[in-house]
């Protein structure tokens, strides 16, 4: 059975709504100051922040519905699902990563696949995305999505005879990164570009290294992965609840609508947001002048790197006796092989699963802070990592966010922190951030698993992010939240 939405009882909706706002719009200042759930608000606008979600509502509505009309009945069953659906909140495939397999490639996304769909519908999807998120979002999921190419042809040139040659040559020695093992094993002739792999998909919570990749995806695969990147849409588009989730390999956007049934007002949650790199530096093509190859037009482009910069800077700002007693050693990972693990697996701490084990890591060293005892520079920082992720929502969206991490920052909110990897300073290096302001988290990873490696400076060339709202219900159950009568966690 096709799920289908209600769209021209949303059209009427959406007219009634507008003639409203239009009405409105001269008591924005007076409204402003009525809102007093929003009391910390920026002023970025002139508008209410009800006004500016209601018509951010308005516009991805209409988008949203513009889509859906270029998209054949025999394809929507793809596309649409009831809001309740456990497909909004879990992937494919729940036995290891319930939530984001299709994120970390094990599994194919729900939704309706890119590569099944003709031009019209590309062109209303894009602009689906393009008008759900800030101008700067949009090219940063482009840019995900985009790379597999390049990473693609990467791997069609990339070996991992190195790392069977270091097996068979030099079976005790043991190293950081490919280029220490090509010091201590020299007869094993390190190639120009590498082939690695990493930790393999976990059983129960336990997980094995494989480090030879001896089948690269290459880029037929990488292209099967962007055809891949899928959207779905949950429940009557314009209702009291309703979400897209758009996902691929390296990114996850999720955008859930909800207005409340007493007052009207909109509120917008916008997270989890996962996304990823690799190459986050792309390395120089083995021809130079083969204009033929996308890598070749793209050398040198960097994707989260100005993010590795600010999360390594905001530590070293921090006191030493408080990098040290956050730091988690590699004692704590599993290690096998000739490469050393110096952070968590891929599939990162907490923040994959549809509900977040804010406990998980009182299994680790971490440490314990108040906001208003962070040096400035730390502050700084923090606010720029931050910021990577807010700013890929829509204006209207990421002020929501920005003033809650402004408000834990001012009010000297206890902030928990744990790291782990090489040293801060080597910016190419392995390194894990788990980062939690007030009740948003964050966790930021920069491996050398499952990465084509070409320049010995940047090993760490392949990264996982993940943004979470630890107040958002993701999975929460709206039939239950309507028969106990509670209010909504937005």
């Amino acid at each position: 059975m096709i799920y289908e939405p209600s769209i021209k009882k949303t059209l009427n909706r959406l007219s009634l709504i507008a003639c409203g706002l239009s009405m409105g719009l001269g008591l924005s200042s007076l409204a402003a100051r009525a809102d007093g759930d929003h009391a910390h608000t920026i002023p970025s606008s002139s508008l209410a922040t009800s006004q500016r979600l209601e018509m951010y509502h308005d516009a991805v509505t209409r988008a949203a519905l513009d889509f859906v009309e270029t998209v054949p009945e025999a394809q929507r069953e793809a596309l649409l699902f009831p809001f309740d659906s456990a497909a909004r909140f879990s992937g494919t495939e729940t036995e290891n990563t319930p939530s984001f397999c299709a994120v970390l490639a094990w599994c194919q996304p729900w939704g309706l696949q890119q590569g099944v769909m003709q031009q019209d519908q590309l062109i209303a999807m894009n602009k689906l995305l393009a008008t759900a998120l800030s101008t700067g979002g949009y090219q940063t999921f482009l840019a995900v999505m985009n790379r597999h190419r390049i990473l693609g042809e990467i791997e069609e040139v990339a070996t991992a005879d190195f790392m069977e040659k270091v097996e068979a040559e030099c079976p005790d020695i043991k190293g950081g990164t490919l280029f220490e093992l090509y010091e201590q094993c020299p007869n094993a002739g390190m190639p120009q570009y590498v082939s690695l792999a990493g930790a393999k998909t976990p059983t129960n919570g336990v997980y094995d290294m494989t480090w030879v990749w001896k089948e690269d995806p290459g880029l037929e695969k990488r292209r099967d992965q962007f055809d891949a990147f899928a959207i779905a849409i949950f429940g009557d588009i314009g209702s009291d609840d309703w979400a897209i989730r758009f996902e691929g390999h390296h990114a996850t956007l999720n955008i859930h609508m909800h207005r409340d049934p007493k007052t009207g007002r909109v509120s917008v949650a916008n997270t989890p947001i996962f996304l990823g790199s690799s190459p986050v530096i792309i390395p120089q093509d083995p021809i130079d002048h083969d204009i033929t190859q996308q890598w070749n037009w793209t050398k040198g482009q960097v994707l989260l790197y100005a993010t590795i910069q600010n999360v390594r800077a905001f530590w070293m700002a921090l006191p030493e006796d408080v990098q040290a007693e956050a730091f988690v050693a590699s004692d704590n990972f599993q290690q096998h092989g000739h490469l050393r693990v110096e952070t968590f697996p891929p599939w990162l701490l907490s923040a994959l699963e549809p509900s977040i084990d804010a406990d998980a890591i009182n299994s680790y060293s971490y440490v314990k802070i108040d906001a208003d005892k962070l040096p400035a520079e730390a502050v700084w920082r923090l606010e720029q990592t931050f910021k990577a992720y807010f700013n890929n929502m829509n204006s209207a969206v990421a002020d929501q966010y920005q003033n809650r991490l402004n408000k834990a920052l001012i009010n000297g909110d206890e902030i928990t922190l744990a790291w782990a990897g090489g040293e801060l300073e080597n910016l190419g290096g392995q390194h894990f951030s788990y980062i939690r302001v007030g009740d948003l988290l964050l966790e930021f990873q920069q491996s050398n698993q499952w990465s084509a490696q070409h320049d010995p400076e940047h090993s760490g060339n392949h990264v996982h992010s993940i943004l979470r709202d630890l107040t958002y219900d993701w999975d929460f159950d709206p039939l239950a939240i309507h028969m106990t009568g509670a209010g909504h966690r937005h």
